[in-house]
């Protein structure tokens, strides 16, 4: 999978976990977007949901803490964490 697949998906992901609550078009959402701030403000439900949502995206299994081993400040983290697991060169 191409790494900017990666991103996209991610991106998607992260989009669909707040459309539940707050709409954020995946257009809003860029790699310096922070996970704690407008327009996303992720709290760790947020988080957990968007965890489980990777795993289901990726096709992963996440271990308690691994996605944590590196900050997760903003989407460009989450994707690099992602590649990480998928064992591409992040």
């Amino acid at each position: 999978m191409a790494p900017g697949n990666v991103y996209e998906r991610v991106r998607d992901v992260i989009a669909s976990v707040k459309a539940e609550v707050a709409p954020v078009r995946p257009e809003q959402i860029g790699p310096a977007s922070r996970l704690d701030a407008m327009p996303l403000a992720m709290d760790s439900v947020d988080l957990v949901k968007m965890i489980v949502g990777l795993e289901e995206a990726f096709d992963l299994v996440v271990e308690p803490g691994e996605m944590l081993d590196a900050p997760m400040e903003t989407v460009a983290d989450v994707v690099r964490s992602v590649e990480r697991l998928l064992g591409h060169a992040a």
